[in-house]
């Protein structure tokens, strides 16, 4: 494990006032243009495996698929494993690999007998994320997108992990207080350095790569 450096990006689509989406996730609200869909799947397309919350999937039960088509293992946040709709795509999916990170021991029966590896809430994030590396490796993942939301985002600020940033910088003003942001909680973004490495206007909306370094 010591040799095996997984690398994690996240990516994220913000309007103008810093928000994800609406403050209601579900249904799903686009915030973005078709143009940021296509780089979302090419962004995928360069990775082995996504990661994001049990609101993230509700919001949008489906697959995460890129351009190619190529399989890409799931890992879902999830403590009270709300996750309807995951039967289905298991079923339909033999392909993928699906790891549930956080789960309630009274949930994790329910989701073993559907093929489901899980990792139980240890109520130690770092703990966590130990168990979650070494299923990565034994399934051979190195490279790992972070597509939200926010809690899922802070958790790995707040471990250092992610190392590459790509942001698109919507045309909207969401106003709303209680919306989604990239960050919540305590963490000390005094700490993260981002460094632009390119950017490009599409539109209306600008697309963003920035290295992340931890101080």
């Amino acid at each position: 494990m010591r040799n095996h450096k997984i690398s994690y990006s996240a990516c994220a689509a913000l309007t103008l006032d810093g928000k994800l989406g609406p403050h209601e996730r579900v249904p799903f609200t686009r915030i973005s243009s078709d143009e940021d869909i296509k780089q979302l799947s090419i962004l995928r397309d360069q990775h082995d495996a996504v990661i994001y919350g049990g609101t993230t999937f509700r919001a949008w039960p489906k697959i995460h698929r890129g351009l190619r088509k190529t399989s890409l293992h799931h890992i879902i946040f999830s403590q009270n494993g709300d996750l309807p709709g995951i039967e289905m795509l298991v079923k339909d999916n033999p392909d993928i690999h699906f790891l549930i990170v956080g789960l309630k021991e009274s949930q994790i029966l329910k989701y073993t007998k559907l093929g489901i590896d899980i990792i139980p809430d240890s109520k130690d994030a770092p703990t966590c994320l130990v168990a979650m590396e070494k299923w990565m490796i034994h399934h051979q993942i190195n490279n790992v997108l972070i597509e939200g939301g926010e809690t899922i985002y802070t958790l790995f600020f707040e471990e250092k992990k992610i190392k590459n940033l790509h942001l698109t910088f919507t045309p909207k003003i969401m106003g709303e207080t209680k919306g989604p942001k990239l960050c919540c909680g305590s963490i000390d973004l005094h700490n993260i350095k981002l460094s632009l490495q390119n950017s490009r206007i599409l539109g209306d909306e600008i697309f963003t790569h920035y290295t992340v370094k931890y101080l």
